[in-house]
């Protein structure tokens, strides 16, 4: 399976390495993060509006699935809000 991915991934491989370049982003989350957005992030106006979408705002507070408070919409993208931000890669 990893195979597919990477060979999916291979055209878009300097983005993977730059967005590896951040502390706490490994290189599963930053495939990840590169399926989800893609590389044109020109249809987000802001980083903000990006951040919102991905669920990576502040004030949205989940603990085991569920919402906690009222602030946050809970909609974005389910699967890189799933994303872990200290994947481990070896």
């Amino acid at each position: 399976m990893q195979g597919r991915i990477d060979e999916q991934i291979a055209p878009s491989a300097t983005a993977v390495t730059r967005l590896n370049e951040i502390p706490g982003v490994g290189v599963t989350t930053a495939q990840a993060i590169i399926a989800e957005i893609g590389l044109d992030i020109s249809r987000f106006p802001t980083p903000a509006h990006l951040a919102s979408w991905a669920r990576f705002a502040p004030g949205i507070s989940e603990s085991a699935g569920r919402k906690k408070g009222n602030s946050g919409t809970g909609k974005g993208n389910r699967y890189l809000a799933r994303a872990s931000p200290r994947d481990i890669d070896a």
